[in-house]
């Protein structure tokens, strides 16, 4: 069977289906939902935009050896653009 890639026109790729997430706006690539939304600042339709590098590592988030942004080990998703040590609600 073959595998099949996403490809983004900067060049970056990831298999899929995966849960690799890519931001068309800066193309950074990140390990899940939970990095990606981190790296989000601002408010939709007023400020909203990608944070740098140098903000991602404040964040909390790192570079694993594929180059991609992940959050360290026990962190979940708050509130958009927020990264919590909280965990989750209980579904």
């Amino acid at each position: 069977m073959t595998k099949s890639f996403s490809v983004c026109d900067c060049g970056a790729s990831w298999p899929r289906p995966s849960r690799i997430c890519h931001c068309d706006g800066c193309h950074a690539t990140f390990t899940g939902v939970t990095p990606f939304y981190a790296h989000r600042r601002g408010l939709h339709g007023i400020d909203r935009r990608c944070a740098t590098p140098a903000e991602m590592l404040v964040l909390g988030l790192r570079k694993n050896v594929q180059g991609r942004w992940s959050c360290p080990a026990g962190l979940t998703r708050g509130r958009i653009g927020e990264v919590t040590d909280e965990p989750r609600p209980a579904a």
